[in-house]
């Protein structure tokens, strides 16, 4: 890119970039986070506890625990990739 940007942003450091996980979580994910793991291929699949998903989800509103948004996002994450490369 260089010669097309300007060199100050072409010799910019390398930096993580963050994904607003929590904060989609609590507008529009929050529908289609429910949806796959509350689908009939989900619960029927037997890796999760149902009940277990359930308190997460309705704990995740809690800004100051990460670790349950991350496990939100992971679960989900894990159930969209079951669905499109083991279930297809």
């Amino acid at each position: 890119m260089r010669g097309i940007l300007p060199d100050e942003i072409v010799n910019l450091p390398k930096s993580p970039f963050a994904v607003p996980f929590w904060e989609w979580l609590q507008g529009p994910l929050a529908s289609v986070c429910r949806e796959v793991l509350f689908s009939e291929s989900t619960r029927s699949s037997g890796y999760y506890d149902t009940q277990q998903v359930e308190t997460l989800l309705k704990d995740y509103c809690e800004p100051s625990v990460p670790q349950k948004a991350l496990s939100i996002k992971n679960l989900l994450f894990f159930e969209i990739w079951r669905h499109i490369v083991l279930i297809r």
